[in-house]
């Protein structure tokens, strides 16, 4: 292996092992719900037309991406309404049966996803990467993202807004380039 391709895996390796020490702290202190409300609430950001992050975001991808701001505006609003209180917690219902059984404290064999799950997403389809980092951390799963290099700009901006409301779940989601 190349001395550069080694220090890219060493600094991968390092920033998946962060991701799991912030996995073992969600998983011994975060209810279901509280991940639910955190998720949705980082979503609903995206959905407001107003929202100063959002606004910004829309004019650097129109810029970048040669496309419409008013195109992807509707793009934001398709991403994100569908991540919402109601949706999540009918998919943790629907996937688990008994979403008591993802809690820390369940008296049952409980329910968790794969420590690590890997997702290489194609660079074509903005915001992909939004129902992944939802699903793993639902689970509680660490997330390792591989994105189009066209595509970082949407993910890391929904990741900050998810660390202003929980550093550690949005610390699960590695960004792998």
């Amino acid at each position: 292996m190349s001395e550069p391709a080694a220090e890219q895996t060493a600094l991968l390796a390092g920033r998946i092992e962060r991701a799991r020490a912030a996995r073992r702290r969600v998983i011994e202190r975060a209810s279901t719900d509280e991940i639910i409300r955190h998720l949705a609430a980082s979503a609903a950001t995206w959905t407001q037309p107003a929202a100063s992050e959002r606004v910004r975001l829309v004019a650097t991808l129109a810029e970048e991406l040669g496309l419409a701001g008013g195109m992807i505006e509707r793009a934001l609003d398709n991403i994100f309404s569908v991540v919402n209180l109601r949706s999540i917690s009918d998919l943790v219902r629907h996937e688990t049966g008994d979403p008591a059984l993802l809690e820390p404290a369940s008296g049952r064999a409980r329910l968790v996803g794969p420590e690590t799950v890997l997702h290489r997403l194609a660079g074509n389809v903005t915001g992909q990467a939004i129902p992944a980092i939802v699903t793993c951390l639902v689970a509680r799963s660490v997330c390792v993202l591989r994105e189009s290099n066209r595509q970082p700009l949407l993910t890391e901006a929904f990741l900050n807004t998810l660390a202003r409301h929980d550093e550690d779940l949005a610390g699960m989601v590695v960004l792998a380039r």
